[in-house]
Parts: C-alpha cells; structure tokens; sequence
C-alpha cells in the first residue's frame, strides 16, 4: 500500500495514473468498497483523454487521422 511509503514517494505518486487504477481494484477487489472509485475513474479518464490529445505533437505537422498515408516523418515509418 502506498499508506506504508515515504511522503516523497507519495507525493510523487499522486502524479501517477497507475497509483489510481490500482487504488481502484484493491478497493473493488480485496475490500467491496466502491470509496473514492470516482475519483479514480475521473483521473484515469482524464489522462487517457490528455495521451490521446498530446499523442500525435511528436509526429509533427503533416500527421493526419483521416486518411492515414499522410505521414512524412520518416522516423516512424517501420519497414515491413
């Protein structure tokens, strides 16, 4: 449990989305609780939400989801 830990690492760990995902199955797992399960889900949402806006800023400009061939950073493209 991060309870036992030292406060840097508690502190770093409210930064952490995994820290609320397993918060989430231990309440709903060892402990039928459903205590504070909607704050984990908003914070999970949210950043799967953020992953998903910020993801595609690497790729540059010309990096599109519509059509798909549109990518001309070559520093992604994977030989098959």
């Amino acid at each position: 449990m991060l309870a036992f830990e030292p406060n840097w690492l508690q502190a770093i760990a409210a930064f952490i989305p995994l820290t609320y995902g397993i918060h989430a199955m231990q309440m709903a797992l060892f402990y039928s609780s459903a205590d504070l399960l909607g704050r984990d889900i908003l914070v999970l949402g949210l950043s799967a939400l953020a992953t998903l806006l910020l993801a595609p800023l690497p790729c540059g400009r010309d990096w599109q989801v519509k059509g798909l061939p549109k990518i001309s950073n070559p520093a992604i493209i994977v030989p098959v």
